[in-house]
């Protein structure tokens, strides 16, 4: 389950349990009063008990929260292959990829050259840290195809191919990670309103 979902979670019964808390407190002390018990007394162990309550749910947050970062850096390395080998099979599994695939030995000339199965090897390795250093690897082997090759040849055509199927799955699954990614927010700012709401709550009776 997703971190700020669990905070959301927990939030949403907080505040539940906060109604419910300030609702038989409120009773508690209105009992009292017809008891002619000291009035004083009483609200001080009310607020005390409201406050060790708030203390135990802010404990509970910080374990939850500190057991999901620990697998926040895994959990990204796994979300950034997956994301790369979308797009790498979306590549490979086009014909014009052919001659992408792999480097042959009389293309070694090329100063710094990129294939297909280079990049699959990357991402197996795990070599790849960020979005930028995948796209950079693409767009080296579209770079190599327009400078080693005669413009208007075949294999430059095929690269032209290969890259606007690319350029296409590139920008479809950016579009789809920032969506989601302003998700995740929505969720995480509707979790800070809902404890703000609840710290409201417990200091009625401070």
């Amino acid at each position: 389950m997703d971190f700020w979902i669990i905070i959301l979670l927990l939030s949403q019964h907080s505040q539940i349990t906060g109604n419910l808390d300030n609702a038989w407190a409120t009773h508690f002390l209105e009992e009292a009063e017809k008891l002619n018990f000291d009035q004083k007394v009483l609200k001080k162990k009310v607020n005390t008990e409201h406050l060790q309550h708030r203390k135990i749910l802010q404990f509970t947050i910080i374990l939850v929260s500190a057991k999901d970062f620990s697998k926040t850096s895994q959990q990204k390395d796994i979300e950034l292959i997956n994301f790369c080998y979308d797009i790498l099979h979306e590549l490979e599994n086009k014909s014009c990829a052919l001659p992408f695939k792999c480097i042959k030995k009389k293309d070694m000339i090329i100063k710094h050259p990129m294939d297909l199965s280079t990049i699959n090897l990357k991402l197996k390795n795990n070599q790849y840290k960020s979005l930028e250093g995948f796209e950079k690897d693409i767009r080296l082997i579209f770079c190599n195809c327009y400078t080693y090759n005669e413009a208007g040849s075949e294999i430059c055509y095929l690269g032209e191919v290969l890259e606007s199927v690319f350029n296409k799955k590139w920008i479809e699954k950016i579009t789809h990670q920032v969506k989601q990614r302003d998700e995740l927010k929505r969720v995480r700012d509707d979790a800070d309103i809902e404890s703000e709401h609840w710290k409201k709550q417990c200091r009625i009776l401070e």
